[in-house]
């Protein structure tokens, strides 16, 4: 797990990992200055989980790289501007949101065709949300939202299933 605390100074803190380009496993941003900028020099892959934990709302603003999440993602608190469309937004595994602010920014969030099972909790807006599972008659794929919870598509909502399924 790599966590970016941010450096206090109301600037920009732009992200890079390294020897691996646009790689990470697990990253956390947790940053208390509500001024602090977290932004990509590179498309990003999260081979686990993204969380966003900035108490006092800073930003992340991914929304000029592509994002590629294997596991969850997690706004619990801050601002998330999500890659827009001309860039991809892709999640693995599940989705929460917290207190923190998701601005879809005219992206489509893709979820991972490979995930058997996605669990969505909190409030979210999407601008577009797409779902396509292969046909795999061996395999069921589910979709949960927590009890309480709302999702709200504005644009283009896709659920693809296997047309052979019975």
């Amino acid at each position: 797990t790599f966590t970016y605390t941010g450096d206090n100074s109301g600037a920009t803190v732009t992200i890079t990992s390294g020897a691996r380009p646009g790689e990470f496993y697990n990253l956390v941003i947790q940053d208390a200055n509500a001024s602090d900028t977290f932004n990509l020099d590179e498309d990003l892959t999260v081979h686990g989980s993204l969380t966003l934990a900035a108490t006092n709302a800073a930003t992340a603003d991914f929304s000029m790289n592509t994002v590629t999440l294997e596991g969850d993602f997690d706004l619990e608190a801050g601002t998330f501007t999500a890659p827009g469309s001309a860039e991809t937004f892709t999640v693995g595994g599940d989705w929460t949101r917290g207190s923190g602010t998701f601005n879809p920014n005219g992206g489509v969030v893709t979820l991972a065709t490979d995930s058997v099972t996605q669990t969505f909790s909190g409030n979210t807006t999407f601008y577009g949300l797409v779902k396509n599972v292969p046909a795999d008659p061996a395999q069921e794929y589910s979709l949960i939202f927590t009890s309480g919870s709302t999702q709200t598509v504005n644009r283009l909502l896709t659920l693809q299933g296997d047309s052979n399924a019975d």
